[in-house]
């Protein structure tokens, strides 16, 4: 009948909305990701540091790490943990 016919895409409709909003929220709460290599990354990494503490460290990148190939993360926030890595390994030299 009509009225039920109707409540069934009602229902549906609310359950569409739903998943829509869940998919949004997803998308705002999840960081682009893209497929990058280590050395990329490295060098990003290396890139975000303060002059200074660029002079305390020297960067062999060596075929074992080229080879490991590309990771999918989100690129700005890995470099940036590298960076961090990077800054306290410099400062350890550095005292």
């Amino acid at each position: 009948s009509t009225p039920d016919d109707l409540g069934i895409v009602a229902e549906q409709a609310l359950r569409i909305e739903n998943i829509l909003c869940e998919q949004e929220r997803l998308r705002q709460d999840s960081p682009v990701t893209e497929p990058v290599s280590i050395t990329e990354l490295l060098r990003d990494g290396v890139g975000m540091l303060a002059q200074w503490h660029r002079e305390y460290l020297l960067l062999n990148i060596t075929p074992q790490v080229e080879a490991v190939g590309k990771a999918v993360v989100p690129r700005i926030t890995m470099a940036q943990v590298l960076a961090n890595i990077l800054t306290n390994a410099a400062e350890a030299a550095e005292e």
